[in-house]
């Protein structure tokens, strides 16, 4: 059941590098249905038109079965561009979303991700080579409701002046995208302070084709606040808040809160598919660490369990870590937990 404020605003989990791989996104279609799409992590799509081994799993229609997923491209390279979206859609996957806001140093000093946001007429030139190449492929449908991928855009508002924003807009206007997706900050604010609101409303006021939000929305409130203020919105991205609270989605179309007992199972689940994907544990206890990040501050009088999880290292100190956290200290209502970007 949709949120009744707004019942066409679809919600979408957004791509987080290194966390929101496929065992989480699992997870959390088993135990919080409420995203209508999930987004990969991006691919790093290049010349040798091959994917690594961690791309491959991402995109394997096995891993991602009965979730509606979307795998996100990151490039400079229109051929490259062009390569990765055919890939995908033999796939099976219905669309492709292009990565304009990734803010890495090690991705924007190569020219890529919100790094391409500093030249707009650089990027006009990019997008006019990729549709191009797209006309009259067969794997390849600009409208909506017809089978073939097609391909969004995740952006940021600027590199480092909000000066750019109406340019950009300008830009996405000119392209048959399913849907733009606005992250409200500069590449130079990262994920810190509060997103810049004025400028994602002259970017929603200017672009025509369907607009999505995200950023910060951590609470059932905050949502409602959002599609009250930006009504022609298609869709909502949250990742962060979903973290923080995997039941959000779910929450906000009305469903249940998150119980301590359905959250202890689905970390159940999720540490024995990190465990399957990755052989070594040193390799799991950081993506479960970096969950815990989130999640932790989500629990009454947790400091000394969570500080038991931090220094963990084997498979058995983590194990107890958790077990102590559950058993003594309940979840805090909503409205009482602390994290916040």
């Amino acid at each position: 059941m949709h949120c009744d404020s707004l019942p066409g605003v679809k919600l979408d989990f957004a791509p987080m590098e290194g966390i929101s791989c496929w065992p989480l996104r699992r997870v959390l279609f088993e135990f919080f249905p409420g995203a209508d799409r999930c987004y990969t992590p991006f691919i790093a799509a290049n010349s040798t038109h091959s994917l690594k081994t961690r791309e491959k799993k991402e995109t394997d229609p096995g891993h991602n079965a009965g979730i509606p997923t979307i795998p996100q491209v990151l490039t400079n390279d229109p051929g490259a561009f062009l390569w990765a979206a055919e890939e995908m859609a033999a796939r099976g996957y219905p669309e492709v979303n292009f990565n304009l806001g990734c803010p890495s140093p090690t991705v924007v000093t190569h020219g890529k991700g919100s790094g391409m946001l500093a030249d707009p007429d650089r990027l006009m030139r990019f997008f006019d080579a990729v549709f191009e190449g797209l006309e009259g492929k067969d794997f390849f449908r600009a409208e909506p409701g017809k089978p073939g991928i097609r391909v969004s855009v995740k952006t940021r508002v600027g590199m480092d002046d909000e000066g750019a924003a109406e340019a950009l807009a300008v830009i996405f206007g000119s392209f048959p995208f399913s849907r733009v997706i606005v992250h409200p900050r500069l590449r130079t604010d990262y994920y810190r302070g509060e997103p810049r609101k004025e400028i994602f409303r002259l970017m929603y006021g200017r672009i025509t084709l369907p607009v999505a939000y995200n950023g910060n929305i951590t609470t059932v409130r905050e949502f409602r606040e959002l599609v009250r203020e930006f009504p022609r919105l298609e869709s909502v991205m949250i990742g962060r808040g979903v973290l923080m609270n995997p039941a959000l989605m779910r929450e906000i179309r009305g469903g249940p809160p998150l119980r301590a007992d359905e959250l202890r199972l689905a970390h159940e689940r999720l540490l024995s598919l990190w465990l399957s994907d990755i052989p070594e544990f040193s390799g799991v206890i950081g993506k479960m660490k970096e969950l815990w990040y989130y999640l932790g501050p989500g629990f009454e009088n947790a400091a000394k369990p969570m500080k038991r999880i931090r220094k963990s290292r084997t498979e058995a100190e983590y194990r107890a870590a958790v077990s102590a956290l559950f058993d003594t200290c309940p979840l805090l209502p909503e409205e009482e937990r602390t994290w916040r970007p």
